[in-house]
């Protein structure tokens, strides 16, 4: 029913594109120093994450630094995060008025996310809030190189779709395929 309407399909990658990452990273990097992390054990597990090519998730981050021997409370550091989601503003208010003057206009708005999928709503719903969310048909965290979710996508729905990204890595594989 919202397709017969829909006149396009925006994706938007989650990550330092609707959700400001590096103020979250920058908190994230004083909560875990209150925890004797030093900001470059913190980044080397982000970067093993990323290398590995795993989801990102909090609970893989102290899975990491346990291996390397940081002895952090779970629970602690958990609330931690999440009290600075909640008290953190994340989304600026001209994103949410570029959203919803889009779908006045039939465009159909998507999250596209490398997280794992509870990390991923958390810091949706948490960090950016419901009314943001109300914006979007869909939030996908998903494993699939982004550039072959989109070529499904696109073939699934005779609709033009948009990808909003930060990386030129991701325009290029898109542009490929």
């Amino acid at each position: 029913k919202v397709l017969k309407r829909s006149k396009g399909i925006v994706v938007w990658d989650f990550d330092r594109v609707l959700f400001d990452t590096e103020k979250f990273y920058r908190g994230a990097v004083k909560i875990f120093k209150k925890f004797g992390v030093p900001p470059k054990a913190l980044w080397s597990a982000v970067l093993k994450i990323r290398k590995d090519g795993d989801h990102f998730s909090v609970a893989l981050v102290l899975r990491i630094l346990r291996g390397r021997g940081y002895l952090v409370p779970e629970k602690k550091v958990r609330e931690e995060i999440h009290k600075h989601l909640r008290d953190t503003k994340y989304f600026p208010q001209s994103t949410d008025t570029l959203l919803h003057r889009l779908r006045k206009r039939g465009i159909l708005h998507i999250i596209l996310s490398h997280s794992t999928p509870a990390y991923l709503h958390k810091k949706v719903k948490v960090g950016c809030g419901e009314r943001f969310l109300r914006h979007f048909v869909k939030v996908y965290a998903t494993g699939t190189p982004k550039h072959i979710f989109l070529k499904k996508l696109s073939r699934r729905f005779q609709l033009p779709v948009f990808f909003v990204v930060d990386t030129d890595k991701h325009v290029g594989l898109v542009k490929e395929h």
